[in-house]
């Protein structure tokens, strides 16, 4: 449905104003990002390069705009597990970030992602660092009970279990998790995420019966 209304709006904006305005940019952008929920990915990528194309004609690449379609292009990689191509897009935004300033927000997000990349490519103690960084920015804006807050923590779980800081690691998704609770409920799908670290940690510690609790948590929610 959302999917829809954001055609509808490109069509009327690019109506009133022509194809290349702005606001079709934006509304381009939203219709990659539920393509990329949808796991249209092909199509979600022709999407964000057109959305590239059009605030490239009109704004310097160093401007918020294209710093954030950057961010969200990098999604659709990381969704595929094609972390390097992800991390290309995340490291334009951050050259972007050194010469305009970006909102805490979109900040926040880009150090996240590149986060979540490293931990793709099995750099778990570089990621924590980005991790790290991310999160006292969402607490500051958000407060330390946010959902984003709670995620972050739960994204933090199996990198500090795989440096050794397994107790450290447990905690951080269990914190996460309660957080996710508070805001959403306990059937949210980010619970089935965390849950779902759990059972790996406790499968690599020998609990399989607490393993097997946790992935079966986690499969319901699924």
């Amino acid at each position: 449905e959302a999917l829809e209304l954001y055609k509808k709006s490109r069509e009327l904006n690019s109506l009133n104003y022509g194809p290349s305005d702005l606001s079709v940019a934006c509304d381009l952008e939203d219709i990659a990002s539920a393509l990329l929920y949808l796991g249209r990915f092909e199509e979600a990528h022709k999407t964000f390069e057109k959305c590239l194309e059009i605030q490239l004609s009109q704004l310097e690449e160093n401007s918020v705009p294209v710093a954030r379609t950057y961010i969200f292009f990098a999604k659709l990689f990381k969704a595929q597990a094609m972390f390097h191509q992800a991390l290309e897009k995340l490291g334009k935004a951050v050259q972007i970030s050194s010469k305009v300033e970006l909102p805490p927000p979109l900040v926040a997000m880009c150090l996240v992602s590149i986060g979540e990349c490293l931990v793709g490519l099995g750099e778990f103690k570089q990621s924590l660092e980005f991790f790290n960084k991310a999160l006292p920015i969402k607490i500051a804006q958000n407060g330390p009970d946010h959902p984003d807050v709670g995620l972050i923590r739960i994204f933090m779980g199996p990198p500090l279990y795989k440096i050794g800081k397994t107790e450290e690691g447990m905690k951080s998704i269990l914190e996460g998790v309660e957080i996710i609770k508070k805001n959403y409920g306990e059937e949210h799908i980010d619970i089935a995420g965390g849950y779902n670290d759990l059972a790996i940690l406790f499968k690599f510690q020998g609990r399989m019966n607490e393993s097997i609790e946790y992935f079966q948590k986690a499969l319901h929610l699924y």
